[in-house]
């Protein structure tokens, strides 16, 4: 379900989609897995660039 509303656009997704990588990367970090914690940094960092919250339409946080 939050795949389909990524794919679709909805700000909702956007949210739910750093709160997952959020909780990812603190649970790789918990495992000693870097290449994961790695791996969702780069997630996070492009999921707040400019074009990625101005397609979703998102106003909070940082943009890079």
């Amino acid at each position: 379900m939050i795949g389909i509303a990524f794919y679709q656009l909805m700000p909702w997704a956007w949210n739910a989609m750093v709160l997952v990588t959020v909780v990812n990367a603190l649970l790789g970090l918990m495992s000693y897995s870097f290449l994961s914690v790695i791996i969702d940094a780069v997630i996070l960092y492009y999921l707040f660039t400019k074009v990625v919250k101005g397609a979703f339409k998102v106003t909070v946080g940082p943009t890079f």
